[in-house]
This record gives C-alpha cells, structure tokens and sequence, in this order.
C-alpha cells in the first residue's frame, strides 16, 4: 500500500486547496506541489481509477498543461482505456506541444496497426494533421522524420503501398504523387528552425539525388538551399530564446506566480517578439503560421494574461496578413477563458464596430449584460463582475450605441442602466455628459439626468464633485455653492473629506476671502482636524493647480509623502544604528495623520 500513499497524498491537497485551507498566497506553490506529484508517478498506469479523479480535477484547473495531460493519455493507454480518445480530443488544440502530439501519434498508429493496410490511410492522415498543426515547433523534426519514414517504407506494388498511394491519384501515377508529396513534406521541413534541421537537409538531400536526374536534384536542391540558410541561421536566435521558456510552467492568473512566473512572461514576450519581427523574411501566410504557433504556444501559460491574447489579435490587424476574422475568432476564444475580463469585450465590439455589424457589437455587449435585450436570453450565463465592473460595460454600451446608432437609442440604453441594482453613478455622468456634447443649447436634458442620479447618489463624493464640475461648466457657481450643502447634509462624516477639499477649492476661485475662511473654519471643525496639522493641506487645496504645484520640483516628492500621496522612503536593506541624541520623527515618519490626507486630492475635479 506504500505505493499508494502519495494518491492520498495529491487528494489531501487538492481538498485543501478547493476548501481555501491554503492561504491565497500559497496557493501557486501548492498547485505546484501537486503538478510535481501527479508527473513523478505515471509509472503506475494499474492505478488509473485511483490518478483519474486527481488528474480531472487538475486539468480542470489547468487545462492547458500539456505535460499533464501527456501523462493522463498514457495511462489510459497503458491499460487500454476507452477514454484515450476524450483525453486527446479535449487537449490537443488547446495544447500546441511537440510531446503531447507525439503521443497522440503512437497511439494512433497502434490503433491503426491491427487494422493492416485498411488504417495506414488514417495514419497518414493524422501525421499530416499534426504537422499542420505543430510542424513549425523547434522541435518537431522528429515528427518530419516519422512521416516521412513512414510514408517511403512501403514497397511498390505492395497492398500497404497501395493504401497510401492509391487514393486521389489515376492509375499509374502512383509513383508521381509519392515523389511529389514525399517532396512537398521535405521542402517545408528544411525551413523550420529546428534541433536537427542539418541533418532533414541531408536527407532531403539523398531523396533529391534518388528520385531525380544529377542535373534536375542539382536544380531543385539550389532552389531550396537559400530557405534551408535562411532557417539554419534564425535557428541559433530561437534556441536561445526558447531555452528560457518553462514547458511545465502552469497557467497562474498575472502576479499570483511571483518573480518566476514574471520572467517567464519577459521570456516569452521576447520570444513573440521575435518571431512577429520576422527574422527569416517569410511570406505572409507562412508567417502567420510561425506567429499563430508562437502565440498559440506562449498561451499555454500564459492563458490567464489578457494583453497576450489581445497583442495576438491585433498582429492580425496589422499588414499584409492583416485578417479581422481571425482577430475576432481569437477575441472570442480569449472570452471564453477570460468571461470577466472587459478589455477583451470592449475589443471585440470595437472591432464589429469598424466593421459596420452593429448586431454582433451588440451582441458582445449583451454577453456581460443580459438586461440589454431582456426578451434574448444569452447563449451562455452572463460572468459573474463586480458593481464596477458592470457599471464600466454599461457606460461603454451606452457610448457604443450612440456612435453606432444614435443618441435617441442610446437613451433607451440609460434607461435599462438605470434600472440595474447597484449600478454606479458613472452611468448618469456619462448619460448626461453626453447628451451636454451632443447638444449644449438643451441644458434641459442632462440636468434631468443628474437630478435622477442626485436621488440615488448624493452621498457619494465621487458623483456629487462631478455634478458639481458640470454646474461649472454652465457658469453655475450659485447651484455649484448649493449643491455641495446639499450633499455634506447627507454625506457621513467619515466619507466627506473629499467633498470638503474641493469645496474649499472652489471656493478660493470662485468665492470671497470670507467665504474661504468660512469653509475652512467648518472643514476643520466637522473633520476634527487641528489648525497646525491642517495648514499645510489647507494651502495646498487653495494653490495647487492640477499638476503645478506651489513648491519648487525637488521639494514635490516630500509634501506628497508629508500629505500621504506618496509611501514614505524605505528603510534601506542595512541600516546604521541610530545615533544617540538623533532627531525623532515619531511613529508617523514626519507624515500628517491619515485622516489629513485626502484620497481624493489628486482626482478632484479641477473648479
């Protein structure tokens, strides 16, 4: 039973993990742990029924780590599973992996084997496919050497021979249509940058002088020594790169891995940068498939990182290869694993968008908000997003109606916004603000809007600074005045700050030096704030001017830290004993304390 010990062991963590014993932070590394285990033990295949819940529930979680399922495949195979075909078929596309395809390959030839010449067709079949597939990896000429192997061994006139070669070709031609594919496959593996790429040259080069005249092979082979040079020299380039990249590396969410999982993510952004520079000077369509794989590759752990599926969407925007349906079929795979990620949506509808199909932008928009279209129930659950995060869509579904429709039916949009619980302010300043562009002589409208928003969002300082930046901008100081009475009447003490600081602002430029004092004197005294730890913040509100600042540029960085919109210095990794009789700063570092600084200084709205 010692031999089943670590089973119970994978099982233990996993229960832990799924039931959040383990700290966030020691997650990866437990992760980690049991990706080890479940690869140290496939010499076990008589322990499949114990391994198949471990390796489920894993690949579940990472169902892009190739060498996971590599090994789950030969465990099934091992035993003659009936479930080696479910294994493949649900990891060979999302798993651009030289090892896994192999293995997919062995098992395809021992399958086809007993069925004599009758499988040698699917054979060739799948060897094709899987060069189409994975044939441009660095490590792939074994699989060119397989196949080409495996289609030469048949002798003519041979029942075998025949099951290859019959198909497709007129009676005679046979032998034709051997040199010709056997040819094709040679001519693409000699200009792959791959580990053995010298020796695919010489035997591409043997094929040559076999199949044809001395003066035909010579022809034929200088033809194809330039792209054969052309590989050999980017294939130093790419071993290189390749060689920092991890291939057990897991699919971690941006950050959780630590410093490994950031290099590796420098590695492979250099490695995609490479490829799409294009350092053997290929024609678009075969480029594609280098920087298809590449990306294809790079997602495999990288698949949690929404900037690397978006850079691979755009690489089909740009150029000669430029081709929008690939970019949006990759936006919609990126969507698929990444459902809360807005950036990918957002992307998605730009592109309908410029391509004139406001349906499937709309569409895009209605997969993370269903109340759009309340009568279409959405082809699959809407993800689950944060108040703000639904509150982003709305306002970018509002915006995209507009510019695609008009503004009549994008105040259809605000009024299901409005409706949404939790929906955020931002939806009434956007829906205002853009009804004041689209028409300033109508004033009428969007005061309505803020008005609505006023019921619902007076107690937010946010909103109310906002509304008040729109007042302004009519030149409305008196109903600016009243409306920041209005709102530190409703507003807790704790969340006013911000409200005092900018009213305070406005008041130095729109008010009287009474007035100013005024509001100063009632900052204080409702902040609970003393006249000499307030000063200097008082000042700052009355003088500061967006990004000038009434100090000299050495002297900014130290009233940020003074007003805590900066950390404080750290302490440096060896430090000197403090010398006796030193200065004391106290326990705040020479900071005002927190409830001085406001969050809201550097976002206020300039008045």
């Amino acid at each position: 039973m010692a031999h089943r010990g670590w089973v119970q062991r994978v099982a233990d963590q996993l229960s832990a993990v799924r039931s959040h014993a383990v700290p966030e932070a020691e997650e990866p590394a437990a992760w980690q742990s049991i990706a080890q285990e479940l690869l140290a033990h496939t010499n076990q295949p008589e322990l499949l029924s114990e391994q198949r819940p471990l390796f489920e529930e894993f690949l579940s979680k990472f169902p892009s780590a190739a060498l996971h399922w590599k090994a789950y495949a030969e465990l099934a195979m091992a035993v003659n599973s009936p479930e080696v075909r479910s294994i493949f078929s649900r990891s060979l596309l999302n798993c651009p992996s030289v090892e896994l395809w192999s293995t997919y390959l062995a098992f395809i030839k021992r399958v086809n084997q007993a069925k004599g010449e009758a499988g040698m067709l699917e054979t060739r079949k799948a060897y094709e496919y899987a060069l189409d597939r994975i044939g441009l990896d660095l490590h792939s000429a074994g699989l060119w050497h397989e196949y080409i192997n495996y289609m030469q061994l048949p002798r003519p006139n041979t029942p075998a021979y025949r099951a290859l070669w019959a198909s497709g070709a007129a009676p005679g031609q046979q032998d034709s249509q051997r040199i010709m594919t056997l040819r094709q496959a040679y001519q693409r593996a000699v200009q792959v940058p791959c580990t053995g790429l010298d020796q695919v040259w010489r035997a591409y080069e043997v094929f040559e002088q076999q199949c044809s005249s001395r003066a035909l092979s010579h022809r034929v082979l200088e033809q194809q020594r330039p792209r054969y040079q052309a590989a050999r020299t980017a294939l130093g380039p790419r071993t290189r790169l390749q060689e920092a990249l991890n291939p057990a590396a897991l699919a971690f969410t941006p950050g959780a891995g630590g410093f490994e999982q950031q290099q590796q993510v420098a590695a492979w952004k250099a490695y995609l940068a490479w490829e799409c520079s294009n350092p053997q000077r290929l024609a678009g369509p075969d480029l594609a498939l280098r920087v298809n794989l590449a990306y294809d590759q790079a997602l495999m752990p990288l698949r949690l990182y929404p900037d690397v599926w978006l850079e691979h969407a755009d690489w089909h925007l740009q150029g000669e290869t430029s081709s929008p349906h690939l970019a949006l079929q990759i936006l919609k795979t990126a969507r698929q694993v990444l459902p809360s990620c807005l950036l990918l949506h957002f992307a998605a509808a730009d592109l309908q968008e410029a391509g004139g199909d406001m349906d499937a932008a709309r569409q895009v928009y209605q997969e993370l908000l269903p109340s759009l279209a309340p009568d279409e129930p959405p082809a699959t659950p809407p993800p689950q997003m944060s108040a703000e995060s639904i509150t982003c869509a709305w306002v970018q579904c509002l915006r995209c109606v507009r510019r695609a429709q008009s503004l009549k039916d994008a105040r259809q949009t605000f009024l299901k916004a409005s409706k949404v619980p939790d929906i955020g302010w931002q939806v009434f300043e956007a829906s205002a603000m853009m009804e004041w562009h689209h028409d300033n002589s109508n004033v009428k409208v969007p005061k309505n809007i803020w008005e609505l928003g006023a019921k619902r969002f007076m107690a937010e300082p946010g909103f109310v600074l906002a509304y008040i930046h729109f007042q302004l901008g009519l030149g409305d100081t008196a109903n600016s005045r009243a409306t920041f009475e209005r709102a530190l009447t409703v507003t807790p003490v704790e969340h006013s700050q911000p409200l005092w600081d900018g009213y305070l602002c406005f008041e130095s430029q729109h008010g009287s030096p009474e007035a100013v004092a005024k509001v100063e004197q009632r900052r204080r005294e409702a902040l609970s704030l003393s006249l000499g730890s307030d000063y200097l913040h008082c000042l700052l509100i009355k003088h500061r001017e967006g990004d000038l600042w009434p100090v000299q540029p050495a002297e900014r960085d130290h009233f940020k830290r003074v007003l805590g919109l900066l950390p404080p210095i750290p302490e440096p990794a060896v430090t000197r004993p403090p010398q006796a009789g030193g200065p004391h700063q106290g326990p705040n570092n020479g900071q005002l304390p927190q409830s001085v600084a406001s969050p809201m200084l550097d976002t206020w709205y300039e008045v």
